[in-house]
This record gives structure tokens, sequence and C-alpha cells, in this order.
């Protein structure tokens, strides 16, 4: 008898990958889980087992101060925990919960995602403060954090501790098991607070300018407009007077313990010299910024670009709406869209839906950093819109992308 073996059908083929498909869609995320949830429950047990010890060691070494472990910060493989409560409160990695564990890297960092934080406002001019230094207030408590130790990172974050958030910072080694601040390989932290209420953020300033050294000054030009080259037959002088308003000029000093300490020069502090522009010729201009105390000084370069010329225009599920565009840099402009212009167009608009307009739309296309910039226009929330060029007119759009 001659036998003949069967194989598999196309169609059950496809129906064995489908099941095999759907069994890992389902178990990939759950082994995941699973793992994620060991990681962390590993990192607990060591973090246990370093607060035993440093509560042992707090206790026995004759400052009572230390006895106090509330906010103290330890971690384990990037999984990090809070000590409050009477127990250990767990935070977040830091490689993956940025929401609510955040490296600060300067003042300027944002932190408002974060909730209990007050971050005061930038120093008035000539108020001088330390470069890369914090200072964190908790009630009538503060501590100054220097960023500048490039060996701990500090954090901000908030955590929820039986049901009400709490807002904490904390200093901590960019390293497991470093030569400080470690027990076996769990790291804790430096410097850290934990509040229910408010943490004020603020930069740390100086008492007195008298034992300060000025080492050097810095400046940068604030508007972030281009300066244009004007029309041959244009009516306007071509030359632009650039003012010491338009400057941010920032002094660098030396303290006696090496510390740097930065300073917002007011205008009577400081000169300006070649910053009269000829805006006839694109190109660079150097400006001296000059320290009218000393000699020391500093130079702003100023570009000097070609005017644009092209014009952008306006579309919505309304057809070409009655608006006012400009071209870059030039004067109110009509609509009047011709082939191969761009248009701001709608993709997809629901019956009903349009564009909100103000009083004018500003659309500008910066060539030399390729980029768009868009002002005084409203589109509602969920309403895509994307910029075309014009290939033909008529009832609608053609449009090539």
């Amino acid at each position: 008898m001659k036998v003949r073996n069967k194989g598999f059908t196309i169609t059950e083929l496809v129906i064995v990958i489908a099941v095999i498909a759907i069994l890992a869609a389902v178990l990939i995320p759950t082994f995941s889980n699973v793992i994620e949830k060991a990681n962390q429950t590993a990192a607990s047990s060591s973090c246990n087992v370093a607060l035993s010890e440093y509560i042992a060691m707090v206790t026995l070494d004759g400052d009572p101060d230390n006895n106090d472990v509330t906010g103290v910060v330890f971690s384990s493989n990037n999984y990090y925990y809070v000590y409050d409560g009477e127990k250990l409160n767990y935070i977040g990695n830091s490689e993956k919960d940025n929401a609510k564990l955040l490296a600060v890297t300067s003042y300027d960092t944002d932190i408002s995602a974060l909730m209990g934080f007050y971050k005061q406002p930038p120093v008035e001019e000539g108020t001088a403060v330390y470069e890369g230094k914090m200072k964190f207030t908790i009630g009538e408590q503060s501590v100054e954090v220097d960023l500048s130790d490039t060996t701990r990172t500090l954090y901000l974050y908030n955590v929820d501790i039986d049901g009400t958030t709490y807002a904490g910072f904390f200093t901590i080694n960019n390293t497991y098991g470093g030569s400080g601040n470690v027990i076996q390989t769990v790291n804790y932290s430096y410097q850290s607070g934990i509040s229910q209420d408010k943490i004020t953020v603020s930069q740390v300033q100086t008492a007195s300018l008298d034992n300060l050294v000025l080492e050097s000054i810095e400046a940068s030009y604030l508007p972030t407009t281009a300066i244009c080259k004007e029309d041959s037959d244009g009516d306007v002088e071509n030359q632009v007077t650039i003012t010491k308003d338009q400057f941010k000029v920032t002094a660098n000093y030396s303290d006696s313990d090496g510390n740097t300490v930065n300073r917002i020069l007011p205008t009577n502090e400081y000169e300006l010299t070649n910053n009269v522009i000829n805006t006839s010729q694109v190109g660079s201009h150097i400006i001296t910024i000059k320290h009218t105390a000393s000699d020391i000084q500093t130079t702003c370069q100023i570009e000097v670009e070609e005017k644009h010329t092209k014009d952008y225009y306006f579309y919505n599920s309304y057809g070409w709406t009655e608006v006012s565009a400009y071209s870059w840099a030039e004067n109110i402009v009509a609509v009047k869209p011709v082939a191969n212009d761009f248009v701001l167009a709608g993709e997809i608009l629901g019956e009903g839906i349009h564009w909100e307009l103000s009083s004018s739309i500003k659309m500008f296309f910066d060539e030399k950093n390729n980029e768009w910039s868009v002002t005084g226009l409203k589109i509602p929330n969920g309403v895509p819109f994307k910029l075309a060029q014009v290939n033909e007119l008529g009832d609608g759009l053609n449009i090539k992308t």
C-alpha cells in the first residue's frame, strides 16, 4: 500500500500563526510586568536591609539630629524609596518615571509637571547669585544644593503615601557602590526633604559684592526676529541701532572659596560700541560690550539676513478665508493665492468645524533654520492641519505636500 503524507494547508498555517500572535500579545506584557515586579521587589528588599543598617548607624553616632530618618531616600538598581510614616514608600524608577521623579541639572530645569513646588522667578537684575546652587525651603528650614558636584544628581519627586501626595527632593550618588553614602550596593541620599505643603525653590544669593572678583562678562542678543536687509529703493534708512535693552549681560565673579557667582548687569554698568548696524549688507556684525568699571569686555555677533518675499495663505472648510496675511517681514498683503503658493490647509474637518481667526494671520518660513512659524491662529483641539503647496485652484484644493 502506498501512503501519502499530507502537509498543512495555507489556511491552517495562517490560523496557527494568528493564534501564536494572539498568545504573544497577551503573554508578553504579562511576562514584562512579572519581571518588573520581581526587580522592584528585589530592590525594595535591598533598600529595607540598608534602612535597618542606616538606622542602627545614626542611632549610635552620638548625634541626636540624625535620628530622624524621615525623607531619607534609598536607591537600588534605579528604583527609589523614601522613608516616611515608619516605612519605605516607592517613588519610582529614574529611567521610566520622569513624570514623578525628575533629575534637575540647573535652575532653568522645567519642574512645572510636579506638584507641591513653588519656584521663585529669577532674581532681579543687579542681584548676585551662586552659579549652580539652588535652595529648598520647607517652613523655616532651608537646604542649599550644589549642582556643580558631578558625582551626585539632584532629583525632585512626587510620592503617594497613604492616599496623600507629598513633594520631596534629594541628592544621591550617580553610580552604585560609590565611596560615600552607600550601604552594600544601596545608595542613600546626602541631602533630602519631604513635605505635604509647598516646597519653595530659589536661587542662592550672595550677601555682598565686596569680596568678589570680576572674572568675565557674557552677552546674549535677546530679540528672536532677524535683522533684514532693506530694499535698495526703500524709504527706510539702511541702518539699525542696537540698544542696551536688547541684551542680557551677565557678569561672572569668583569668591575667596573658589565659588562662581553670576550677576545680571544693570544697563548703567556696561557700554556698547559698534552697535550701529548697516542693513544694506548681509552678514555678521560684531558688537562690543564693555564693563564700565573695568577693562573687561566681550563681543556679541548679530546676523543681517536677506528679506524673504514668499507669501503664505490660509484655507479652511469654508474655502479661502477673508483675512490678512503677511509675507516675511513685509507689510500686510491681500489674500489671493495662486498655484504653487504655500497654504495652511485642513486635512480632516467635520461639519460645522472651522478655524477661529484673530484679526490677522502671520505665516513665516525661516529658510535659514528650515522651519515654520505661524502666529495669530487659533485651532480647536483635535483639528489636524498641515502646510501644503497649491497645485491647482478650483472649488477645493489640489495640493502637493
